[in-house]
């Protein structure tokens, strides 16, 4: 469902399952949605956001957190917020019904650690089997991958240039990110969590800026041109120019 009072564009962006195999290859659909901003003349760059989890899905609960965590952001920017590959609305999804199924099979029974460990491995080793019957190629869904998918998404929508929000575990490792899609950043941004996900800093302190720049890029120093800009007045980020 769409969070109320919002202008909302949804879509599907196609991409190959795995990029190495050629043109010709297996392709899957990643599900899109951008929330216009609030502002009549809004920035040219938009702001895309990649959900944490890993594995987390982005649009799902969106109704319940948007005007929390994302309406902010909206001030003088539109919002791309889209299930990364596996996730979500996305297909192939790569959720585990199996684990679902054992969760409510088993609520009013009393297992030892030991059990619940092995019925868990019995129930995600179907998952596997299931996935693997249909076709899906799990070795093509990771974080290098998901970053070859954004510049897609950023090439198809026609933007030169977007700022990056991330969630605190979006992903595990962010390098690929930057790696793979070297262009089209106009600014990365991290929320950090300093007691929950709902807490953040303000402003961070130099040293933390730093920490995070070099920790992404493997810099040593931090480049001039690499300082907080305030894109967004928002205390929720930590903005940085690439």
């Amino acid at each position: 469902s769409i969070p109320p009072d919002r202008d909302v564009t949804c879509g599907w962006l196609t991409v190959l399952e795995d990029r190495s195999v050629g043109a010709d290859g297996p392709t899957i659909q990643l599900h899109v949605a951008i929330f216009s901003s609030d502002s009549p003349n809004p920035n040219p760059d938009p702001i895309v956001y990649l959900e944490g989890g890993p594995g987390g899905d982005a649009l799902e609960t969106i109704p319940l957190t948007f005007e929390q965590r994302f309406a902010p952001f909206l001030a003088n920017n539109d919002l791309i917020m889209f299930d990364q590959r596996g996730t979500g609305y996305s297909q192939p999804s790569l959720a585990c019904t199996e684990l679902f199924d054992l969760a409510f099979e088993t609520i009013e029974q009393t297992t030892s650690d030991e059990e619940e460990v092995a019925q868990a491995i019995e129930a995600l080793t179907s998952c596997q089997a299931r996935l693997e019957a249909n076709g899906v190629n799990l070795a093509a869904y990771n974080s290098a991958a998901s970053a070859a998918d954004l510049a897609d998404l950023r090439v198809a929508l026609g933007y030169d240039e977007w700022n990056l929000l991330a969630s605190p575990t979006a992903p595990a490792s962010p390098k690929p990110w930057c790696v793979t899609t070297q262009t089209g950043f106009a600014a990365l941004s991290w929320t950090l969590p300093i007691q929950s996900r709902s807490i953040f800093l303000p402003t961070p302190p130099p040293t933390l800026t730093e920490h995070l720049v070099s920790s992404l890029l493997d810099v040593q120093p931090i480049p001039a041109a690499m300082k907080p800009i305030p894109i967004l007045k928002t205390s929720s980020s930590i903005w940085l120019t690439v």
